[in-house]
């Protein structure tokens, strides 16, 4: 498992808009709400939380350079899947509602809310179910 320590400074750094190996556009990801990015990176976070990124053979060795490689490994893989996975989601999406809704505000800002948010919620029940299965 990921130390918690990791998954923390992973989380801080993705909520802050901080990044240290991914750029991040300016304008961000979309006009989608930022609610369905916070449930994807729970569902991330929920993710790797349950994975070994470095084998435990190297946490006796030496337990400090084990701890801020972990850190950095984490920061590093919640950067590409948030900034190359879902930002390339929310753009994808984005073009396709555009054209579906003729450039109306109303109706783009209101399907981008549903496609993201179902799809966030979607990828975070999945995780729930392979992480805790019942």
């Amino acid at each position: 498992m990921v130390s918690q320590t990791a998954i923390s400074v992973a989380a801080l750094l993705q909520v802050w808009g901080k990044s240290f190996f991914v750029d991040q556009p300016m304008d961000q990801c979309s006009p989608a709400p930022s609610v369905s990015g916070t449930i994807f990176l729970a569902a991330t976070l929920l993710l790797i939380w349950e994975c070994n990124i470095l084998p435990k053979l190297y946490r006796q060795r030496a337990p400090r350079i084990f701890i801020a490689i972990e850190i950095l490994v984490t920061v590093l893989v919640m950067e590409l899947i948030m900034q190359l996975g879902w930002c390339t989601y929310e753009r994808i999406t984005h073009k396709m509602v555009r054209v579906v809704c003729c450039h109306k505000v109303w109706c783009e800002y209101g399907m981008m809310a549903t496609i993201t948010i179902v799809a966030a919620f979607a990828s975070l029940c999945v995780v729930v179910e392979v992480v805790c299965p019942a």
